[in-house]
């Protein structure tokens, strides 16, 4: 949806299909820290760090809100918010792949990856689409909202995450067998 919706901006604002390439190539070039992400995932609680990451996520989110309440949003604070979204991204990609074992077990891990991927799948299809219909028939700020509502909703739904030592005990021990 944020894809979506900030493109559609930069080019109605600047119709510069560079500028646009600029923006897409910065959403992902947190992918150059992943391996350095996964090292800290090794030494910090996953669920702290996803925690973290939602909340930047939710931060970024309502900044752009703000900046598009207050008319102040321009090409290159969205360059910038598009950087630090790109690191979030990342860093949430290689930390949910971390946890996911933790949470499903070993035993579940094959349906859990299926699940997820088909989580993600499923907001990349509906994300765009709900996105552009609100942003045709509402504008921007209310494509904002619903993004910064959802961001919330997941930083909220991920404080339940319970990663317990017996669960992790009982995986390693049924490996052994």
């Amino acid at each position: 949806m944020e894809l979506l919706v900030l493109s559609w901006f930069i080019l109605e604002n600047s119709n510069s299909p560079g500028l646009l390439g600029i923006y897409a190539a910065l959403r992902f070039a947190g992918t150059l820290f992943a391996p350095f992400i996964g090292a800290v995932a090794d030494l910090i609680s996953k669920k702290t760090l996803l925690l973290v990451v939602r909340l930047s996520y939710l931060a970024n989110a309502t900044t752009a809100l703000y900046l598009t309440i207050t008319d102040l949003l321009d090409i290159w604070k969205i360059l910038l918010l598009a950087a630090f979204l790109g690191l979030s991204k990342t860093s949430e990609m290689v930390i949910r792949q971390a946890i996911l074992p933790d949470i499903v077990g070993r035993e579940n891990l094959k349906n859990g990856i299926a699940l997820e991927r088909l989580g993600s799948d499923f907001t990349q299809i509906l994300g765009p689409l709900i996105g552009g219909f609100l942003l045709m028939k509402f504008g921007m700020a209310a494509s904002y909202t619903m993004l910064v509502t959802c961001y919330a909703l997941s930083f909220v739904s991920s404080l339940p995450i319970d990663i317990s030592f017996q669960k992790l005990a009982w995986n390693i021990f049924h490996l052994k067998e």
